[in-house]
C-alpha cells in the first residue's frame, strides 16, 4: 500500500497546453549541435545545458556554445549530465575518459586501470563527489583518475564519507519492499535518493532510511515507462517522462504537474528557476514555453481580431473574414456567433432601442432585438459601409468612409449625410456627439461638423478612438501622439504614451488600459491623477506587441491582436528572465586574455576589447541596455546597447570594469603591467640618476664660475702688487731726501701753508 497518494485537482494544477501557445523551438538552425537531445539541466549561474548525440550545448537565451571533441570531449555522444556545488558540469558517456567542464574548459580523467572503457549507466552525487557505474562496478574520482569502488572494502569510509551513503543507498534499493516494483531505478543527490518504477516513485532519506512513497501512474506515460526520469535542478526534485514534468514539494509530493502537448513528442522536460518549461525531443531539438505564456490561454490563433467588446453582456470579438465570435468565459474559448466572410466592423448595444447592431462590409447592418429576433437592414437603405453606430437625439449616427450618416431608427433608412472624411469613431458625451477624425477631435452641433478647440497640444492631432472616463472626463486616443485626458477645456497627455498610436482604450473604475502598437499600457488613478503602472508586451505572453483592443472579463484580461486573442490573468505573475550580464570574451591587442584577474604587458597604442553577453530567456529580448564604467578612469556610468566595448591607449594600472542592468551587476578586474622602465624602482633609479647628473652639471658649472672669479681676483691682486712695486721703485732715498728738504725749506721760510700741503702729499705717497 502506498503511504501517500496525490490529491491534485486536475483543472487547477495540470495545464493542458496546445500548440497555439507557441513554444519557442531551438534546433540546428539556432545553433544546437543536434536535434536529438537527451537531457536538459540548468547550472548555478542560470545557463541551460543540453546533451545530444553530437556534443553538449550551453545556452544563454541568445546563443549556443557547443562543446564536442574539438573542445576536448572524449566523445560527442553524451548520455548524462550533473552540476555540482562548484558549478562544474560533469558529463557521462560510454568512454575511457570522463570529466567536467569548468569556465568553458574541458577536463577529462582516465580510468585508473588503463584503457578500460567505463559504463556510467547510473550517476549519483554526494556533495562535490560524483559516483557512477552500473549494477556491478562503481567509480569515483581519486588522484586524477576514476577508481573502482568496492562496497565490501570499508577501511576508507572515514576518508570518503560518501561511500557509506552509497553503500546504504544500494542496500535500500535492494530492499524487499521494492523487489516487486517494475522497472526499478534510482538516482541520488547527497543524502536523498529517488527511486522510480512504473507504479510510482519513492523518496528515501539515506541516513535515516525513511521512505516516502507516492503513486503517479495517472500522470506518467504508461506506454513509455522506460523514459521516466528524476532530475535534480535548482534545489528541486523534478520527475519527468513523455509529455509531463512534475515538481516535488518539501513533503516529496507533486505540488505541480505540467502536461506537455503530445504533438511535441517530448520525453524529457524541466522547469527552470524562473518558471520556463524546457522540453527535449529525439528529432525536433528543444522546445521552450516562457513562464509568462504558461499563464496565458490563446484563442483564435493566427486570426486577425479587431475589437473585443462587451455587447449586452456578451463578449463579442470581430474576426476578419470570419465574422463575430462569442466568448465562453468558463471554457475560455470563442465560438462563432454570426458568420460573415467579409470585413466585420463593429458590434454595439444601443440601450434606447434595446437591440444589438452588427455592421460589416458584406451584410451592412444586422440587428438582434431583446427578444432574440434577428433581421438585416436592406442594402437599398444605403447604410452599407457603416463602421459603428451611436444613438443621439432620436437618430442613429454611423461613421462611413465619406462622413457621418444619420439613420432613422424605425425605418433604418438614411436621413442625411454629413460629409467628413477620416472619421474613425463616434461617442456621445455630455449630450453632444463627438467625432474622432484624422484632422482632430470634432463635434456635430447645429447640423454641422465643427472642430473642438482644446488646449494642451491636442488640436489637429489625428484621433483613432474615444472613451468615456467619467461624466466630465474624456479619453482621446491619437495616431502617433499618445492618449490625452480632457475635460473639453484643457488636455493632458498620459505619461509614457508619447508618440504611440493608441487603437482603443478600456476603462474600468480607476484603471485605464491602452491598446497600442507597443503593447498594453496600464494606468491607475491616484488622487486626481492617473499613474503609469507598466506595459504588457510579447514578454508577457502577447502573440504580438501590436494590440487592437483590450477588455477585462472577470479576473482575466482579453487582448486582441492581428495574430489572435490571448487571455491573461489581471494579476499576472512576472518573473525577471534576465539572470546575468557578463563578459563573454576579452582581448588585449586582438589576443585572447583570461577574464579572471588577467595581467597583460603594456604596449603603446594598446587596445582592450570586451564582448558583452547576458543570460536572458525573455520571449522578446530586443536590445540589451546596460551601463558600464572603467575604474579608476571613469567615475560616471555610461549607458549603451552595444555588445562590445573598446578601451585604447590605457596606461599601466589596475582596472575594474563594472557592468549593471537594473539590480544585476558584474565586475571584471584586469591589470596592465608596466614595462621594466615603467616600474617604480626603475623610475626611482631614473630620477636618482637624473638628479645626480644634474647635480654634477651644476657642480661643474659652479666650480667653473668660482675658478673664473678666483682667477680674476688673483689677476687684480697681482696688478695691485705690480703697481705697488712700481711705486716702491719710484720711492728711492734720493727722492725722499729731496722731498724732506723741500718741506724743510718751506718751514724755514715760514711758509707753513705750502709746507703743510707738501707734507700731506708726501704722507699719502708714503702710505
Amino acid at each position: 500500500m502506498f503511504k501517500k497518494k496525490f490529491h491534485i485537482i486536475l483543472l487547477m494544477l495540470i495545464w493542458n497546453f496546445s500548440i497555439a501557445q507557441e513554444f519557442i523551438n531551438y534546433t540546428l538552425k539556432e545553433g544546437l549541435p543536434s536535434n536529438r537531445v537527451y537531457r536538459l539541466t540548468q547550472d548555478n549561474e542560470g545557463f541551460i545545458w543540453a546533451i545530444t548525440d553530437k556534443g553538449m550545448a550551453k545556452f544563454n537565451g541568445r546563443e549556443f556554445k557547443v562543446f564536442n571533441t574539438r573542445n576536448g570531449l572524449p566523445t560527442n555522444d553524451i548520455w548524462d549530465i550533473r552540476i555540482d556545488n562548484k558549478n562544474r558540469v560533469w558529463f557521462f558517456s560510454k568512454a575511457s575518459l570522463l570529466g567536467y567542464i569548468e569556465n568553458e574548459s574541458v577536463h577529462t580523467f582516465p580510468n585508473c586501470q588503463s584503457e578500460v572503457v567505463m559504463f556510467p549507466a547510473s550517476t549519483n552525487r554526494y556533495g562535490d563527489t560524483l559516483v557512477f557505474g552500473n549494477t556491478g562496478d562503481w567509480f569515483y574520482l581519486e588522484k586524477d583518475c576514476w577508481k573502482k569502488m568496492s562496497l565490501a572494502d570499508l577501511e576508507q569510509y572515514d576518508k570518503y564519507s560518501f561511500k557509506t551513503l552509497h553503500q546504504k543507498a544500494v542496500q535500500l534499493a535492494k530492499n524487499e519492499a521494492f523487489q516487486k516494483k517494475t522497472n526499478l531505478r534510482f538516482r541520488n543527490q547527497d543524502s536523498i535518493m529517488v527511486m522510480l518504477y512504473n507504479e510510482g516513485f519513492s523518496v528515501i532519506n539515506i541516513p535515516t532510511g525513511q521512505i516516502s512513497q507516492s503513486e503517479f501512474k495517472q500522470y506518467a506515460s504508461i506506454s513509455n515507462p522506460n523514459f521516466l526520469r528524476n532530475h535534480y535542478v535548482n534545489n528541486q526534485i523534478q520527475i519527468t517522462g513523455f509529455d509531463f514534468v512534475g515538481i516535488l514539494d518539501d513533503s516529496y509530493e507533486m505540488e505541480e504537474v505540467i502536461k506537455i502537448p503530445t504533438d511535441l513528442k517530448a520525453y524529457f522536460s524541466m522547469v527552470d528557476k524562473t518558471g520556463n518549461v524546457w522540453c527535449a525531443t529525439f528529432s525536433r531539438g528543444i522546445f521552450m514555453l516562457p513562464q509568462m505564456r504558461r499563464q496565458a490561454t490563446y484563442a483564435l490563433a493566427h486570426q486577425k481580431v479587431d475589437q473585443i467588446k462587451n455587447v449586452d453582456n456578451r463578449i463579442i470579438a470581430n474576426v476578419y473574414n470570419k465574422g463575430f465570435y462569442e466568448y465562453d468565459s468558463l471554457q475560455k474559448v470563442f465560438r462563432p456567433f454570426i458568420v460573415d466572410k467579409s470585413f466585420v466592423f463593429n458590434a454595439v448595444y444601443i440601450d434606447s432601442l434595446k437591440s444589438v447592431f452588427f455592421s460589416s462590409e458584406m451584410k451592412s447592418i444586422q440587428i438582434i432585438d431583446e427578444g432574440g429576433k434577428k433581421r438585416e437592414v436592406d442594402r437599398s437603405n444605403k447604410t452599407a459601409g457603416v463602421r459603428s453606430l451611436v444613438y443621439h437625439k432620436g437618430f442613429l449616427y454611423g461613421n462611413m468612409s465619406n462622413g457621418i450618416i444619420q439613420i432613422d431608427p424605425i425605418t433604418f433608412k438614411k436621413s442625411r449625410l454629413y460629409e467628413q472624411y477620416g472619421v474613425m469613431d463616434l461617442l456621445v458625451f455630455n449630450g453632444s456627439l463627438f467625432l474622432a477624425t484624422s484632422d482632430g477631435l470634432k463635434s456635430l452641433t447645429k447640423d454641422s461638423i465643427n472642430s473642438v478647440d482644446i488646449g494642451g497640444g491636442l488640436s489637429k492631432k489625428p484621433v483613432l478612438s474615444l472613451a468615456k472616463v467619467a461624466d466630465s472626463l474624456l479619453l482621446v486616443n491619437t495616431d502617433g501622439y499618445g492618449t490625452y485626458l480632457t475635460n473639453l477645456k484643457t488636455a493632458k497627455l498620459l505619461s509614457n504614451s508619447e508618440f504611440l498610436s493608441v487603437e482603443s482604450a478600456y476603462v474600468n473604475k480607476n484603471v485605464i488600459w491602452l491598446a497600442s502598437e507597443k503593447g498594453i499600457l496600464k494606468y491607475e488613478k491616484t488622487g486626481n491623477e492617473y499613474k503609469y503602472m507598466g506595459i504588457l508586451n510579447e514578454n508577457d505572453g502577447l502573440p504580438s506587441k501590436k494590440v487592437n483592443s483590450v477588455i477585462e472579463v472577470g479576473n482575466d484580461l482579453l487582448v486582441s491582436t492581428d495574430d489572435g486573442v490571448v487571455i491573461l490573468p489581471i494579476a499576472l505573475e512576472k518573473k525577471p528572465q534576465l539572470l546575468k550580464v557578463y563578459i563573454k570574451k576579452a582581448q588585449f591587442n586582438q589576443m585572447d586574455m583570461s577574464v579572471v584577474e588577467p595581467s597583460v604587458r603594456y604596449t603603446t597604442n594598446n587596445s582592450v576589447d570586451f564582448s558583452i553577453s547576458a543570460i536572458d530567456f525573455s520571449a522578446n529580448q530586443g536590445e540589451l541596455k546596460y551601463s558600464y564604467r572603467l575604474l579608476p578612469l571613469q567615475k560616471k556610468w555610461t549607458q549603451t546597447t552595444a555588445m562590445s566595448l573598446n578601451f585604447s591607449s590605457l596606461p599601466p594600472n589596475d582596472y575594474t570594469l563594472e557592468l549593471k542592468v537594473g539590480d544585476l551587476a558584474n565586475t571584471t578586474h584586469f591589470t596592465i603591467l608596466p614595462l621594466w622602465w615603467q616600474r617604480p624602482l626603475a623610475k626611482g633609479i631614473f630620477y636618482l640618476v637624473g638628479f645626480l647628473v644634474a647635480g654634477l652639471i651644476l657642480y661643474y658649472f659652479r666650480n667653473r664660475e668660482i675658478s673664473k672669479k678666483t682667477a680674476k681676483l688673483t689677476a687684480q691682486k697681482k696688478m695691485a702688487e705690480y703697481e705697488l712695486y712700481a711705486l716702491r721703485a719710484q720711492m728711492n732715498p734720493h727722492f725722499v731726501f729731496n722731498s724732506l728738504a723741500a718741506i724743510q725749506y718751506y718751514i724755514n721760510e715760514n711758509d707753513f701753508e705750502t709746507s703743510e700741503k707738501y707734507l700731506v702729499k708726501f704722507s699719502k705717497l708714503i702710505r
